[in-house]
C-alpha cells in the first residue's frame, strides 16, 4: 500500500522511512498481510471474476497480498502497481520470483499507465483512506476496466474497530489519527463512503462484502499491532503519550481485552 503521488497530497509514503525504520515498516506490512490473508482471500473469492483474466492491484506496496492472489489464481495475469520504487524493488526481489503470472510496474491510482478497457478486475486494499481525490482514482479504474469489469476496494472505517472493555486512550488515538490523516487529505472513515463515491463516478451496480478480524482469530498482540501501530505512526511523537496511556490501561485490566475490526469490501461493476 502506497499512495504517494507528485500531484496530490497523501497520507502514506514508504520512502520517508530510512535504515532500520524502513526494515521495520516492511516487516509490519508483511505481518499485516499474512495475519489477515485468509480473511482477505475469502473476500476476494466472493468477488466473482474470470480466472483467466487480468487483475490489477493498484497500490500493491511490497506485493505480499498480490503474491497471495497470484498463488491462488495461477491462470490470472496479475499486475501490481505502486509509485514507490523502493517498494517495487522489494516486491520484485521477494515476491515476483515465486509466480510466473505476476508482474510489478510503476503507476499510481490517478494515472495507472494502462490502456482503456484493459482489466477484468481493479483491486485496491487500504489505499483509498490515503487518497485526497478518491473519485479521480475511481474514474481511472473505470477507464481501464473492460465492460463487465469490477472495481474492488477493501478499506477501513475506524468506527468498526472496537475493544471491550472500552479503552479511553484507544478512542483518543482513533480521533487523533483521524484528524491528522484528514489534514493531509486522507479519510479514516472512507469505508462508509465508498458505495456513494462509486455511484457518483458511474458504476452501474454496487456489491458489498463484509469481513473482519478479532483477537480470537489472531491473538491480542497481533491484533493490537495491526489496529494500533499505524495510528501511532500518524499521530507521531508529539502525541506518543496516548500510546503509553493505552498500554497502561490494558495492563491495569484483570483480563485481556477483546478486540474486533470490521473491514468492508465494496465492489463497483462496470
Amino acid at each position: 500500500m502506497n499512495a504517494k503521488t507528485t500531484e496530490y497530497n497523501n497520507t502514506y509514503d514508504f520512502d520517508r522511512f530510512e535504515g532500520d525504520d524502513r526494515i521495520k515498516e516492511l516487516k509490519r506490512l508483511k505481518m499485516q498481510a499474512n495475519l489477515v490473508s485468509h480473511i482477505e482471500q475469502k473476500a476476494i473469492s466472493e468477488i466473482g471474476f474470470k480466472e483467466d483474466g487480468i487483475f490489477v492491484d493498484v497500490g500493491c506496496g511490497p506485493g505480499f497480498v498480490t503474491g497471495n492472489i497470484a498463488g491462488n489464481y495461477s491462470n490470472l495475469r496479475i499486475i501490481g502497481l505502486d509509485t514507490s520504487r523502493e517498494l517495487l524493488n522489494a516486491a520484485n526481489m521477494m515476491v515476483k520470483p515465486n509466480y510466473k503470472n505476476l508482474e510489478f510496474n510503476e503507476g499510481d491510482a490517478y494515472s495507472t499507465g494502462l490502456p482503456d478497457n484493459y482489466a477484468d478486475v481493479v483491486y485496491s486494499r487500504l489505499l483509498y483512506q490515503h487518497l485526497e481525490h478518491p473519485r479521480k482514482a475511481m474514474a481511472e479504474a473505470k477507464r481501464i476496466l473492460k465492460p463487465g469489469g469490477k472495481l474492488c476496494i477493501l478499506d477501513v472505517d475506524d468506527q468498526l474497530q472496537v475493544f471491550y472493555p472500552e479503552l479511553p486512550s484507544f478512542l483518543l488515538l482513533q480521533e487523533s489519527a483521524k484528524n491528522a490523516q484528514k489534514m493531509n487529505g486522507g479519510n479514516r472513515h472512507i469505508g462508509r463512503e465508498l458505495s456513494h463515491l462509486m455511484k457518483d463516478v458511474g458504476f452501474d451496480t454496487i456489491d458489498f462484502v463484509f469481513g473482519g478480524v478479532s483477537t480470537l482469530d489472531i491473538g491480542f498482540d497481533a491484533f493490537f499491532e495491526i489496529v494500533v501501530s499505524f495510528k501511532a505512526q500518524i499521530v507521531g511523537d508529539k502525541e506518543s503519550y496516548i500510546l503509553e496511556n493505552l498500554k497502561n490501561e490494558i495492563d491495569s485490566l484483570d483480563r485481556t481485552p477483546f478486540g474486533m475490526a470490521g473491514v468492508p469490501l465494496v465492489i463497483g461493476n462496470v
